[in-house]
């Protein structure tokens, strides 16, 4: 498998890492959980969700963590 055709692909599974941009319902409660994700160093808060910078393949992570203490998310978009 040739590592650069991956990169920016849910195959990427390299250390790089993108900005992306999640939408909540629930801006109190994420900052409580993003907290207490140790992968997550910069933190952007806008007016409808944050900005985070981290691998491709922690995305699902995140949700994860969101969904499971009931946190509507609208959208997860890598911002390259």
């Amino acid at each position: 498998m040739n590592v650069d055709n991956n990169r920016g692909t849910p195959f990427d599974y390299s250390g790089s890492k993108i900005a992306v941009y999640f939408e909540v319902a629930d801006i109190k409660g994420v900052k409580e959980i993003i907290n207490n994700i140790g992968f997550i160093d910069e933190i952007e808060y806008l007016k409808y969700g944050f900005e985070v910078r981290i691998a491709i393949q922690q995305i699902p992570e995140i949700i994860r963590y969101f969904t499971q203490s009931n946190i509507a998310i609208h959208a997860a978009i890598p911002t390259r």
